[in-house]
């Protein structure tokens, strides 16, 4: 008998049938394995948001160069409709237009009436 209780007790000193599949799992790993996979793990989370971080940033150089483009020809208009305006606002086109266009003549000098007399 004493045979036999000595066997049980290393059955279940050796595998004990009350703990869980993990905790047996765990047993077999190497303690180096698990910081070893958070290593890793670690690893590719920081490599994913590396690349992540790179790609915004080229996501905004092209914007940033589509936006400098647009406003290099916005300027350009801005300077070609600032030409117009002033040539639509000469005094000599004005004169002319009023001339012809209009039939309007400089007043003879009495129908020039002075303000404050």
């Amino acid at each position: 008998m004493r045979i036999a209780v000595a066997r049980n007790v290393r059955k279940k000193k050796l595998a004990p049938k009350n703990l869980g599949a993990s905790r047996r799992l765990r047993a077999e790993w190497p303690t180096g394995w698990l910081a070893g996979g958070v290593l890793i793990l670690v690893f590719c989370i920081a490599a994913i948001l590396h690349v992540r971080s790179r790609l915004a940033v080229v996501q905004l150089g092209y914007r940033l160069s589509q936006a400098t483009k647009e406003h290099k020809q916005l300027q350009a208009d801005n300077r070609k409709l600032q030409v117009e305006v002033a040539t639509l606002r000469s005094p000599r086109r004005l004169r002319k237009l009023a001339t012809e266009r209009l039939g309007l003549r400089e007043p003879l000098p009495r129908q020039i009436l002075q303000a404050g007399d």
